[in-house]
């Protein structure tokens, strides 16, 4: 809150105004921290075009069995 505080000092006509309700109620329903980090890592995976391909073909009937 500081870095804001101090931004609107010198930008703006210093009111600063905080929902505490609304703070409060997001804060609660947040995801923990390691849901939000495993997330993250699911969308560097379909951030690549190439994984999703590969995920894509891996996961259809174009992969070719080795055995036969």
């Amino acid at each position: 809150m500081a870095e804001a505080e101090a931004k609107l000092e010198e930008e703006g006509c210093g009111f600063l105004c905080v929902h505490e309700k609304v703070v409060e109620k997001v804060q609660h329903e947040l995801p923990h921290e390691e849901t939000l980090l495993r997330l993250a890592d699911l969308f560097k995976v379909f951030g690549d075009g190439t994984r999703v391909r590969k995920n894509f073909i891996s996961n259809s009937k174009l992969t070719v069995d080795a055995s036969g």
